[in-house]
């Protein structure tokens, strides 16, 4: 959401306007600093606004529902991130329960060989 601030005079100061996340977290920042910071901020007046922490953990949502595990073809992933952010694994929830790691790929969960 955008709060919006104006002049006395009724005019926008868009320099005080900020902007807080909508996914119900307590985010909040300048609006002209919210670009560079990597927020998402819808295009329309209604668009939703996403802090970078809350916009990582949907665009991992939507790219795990896209992705299917190599061993078994699941959708059923679980991705795992470290304090920065960054995916360190993905785990197979399906029938092979493999695992993907940042480093070197997919491997079996059986026997820990890698998947090609």
């Amino acid at each position: 959401m955008i709060l919006k601030v104006y002049h006395a005079n009724g005019s926008p100061d868009l320099r005080n306007w900020i902007v807080t996340c909508d996914n119900n977290c307590p985010s909040a920042t300048l609006l002209l600093e919210a670009s560079p910071a990597g927020w998402f901020i819808g295009h329309r007046e209604t668009g939703r606004c996403y802090c970078p922490a809350c916009i990582e953990v949907l665009a991992m949502c939507l790219i795990s529902w896209a992705l299917t595990c190599p061993g078994c073809g699941s959708p059923e992933l679980i991705i795992g991130t470290a304090s920065d952010g960054t995916v360190e694994f993905i785990l197979c929830d399906g029938e092979c329960r493999s695992a993907y790691l940042a480093d070197d790929g997919w491997h079996c969960a059986c026997c820990g060989d890698p998947i090609t």
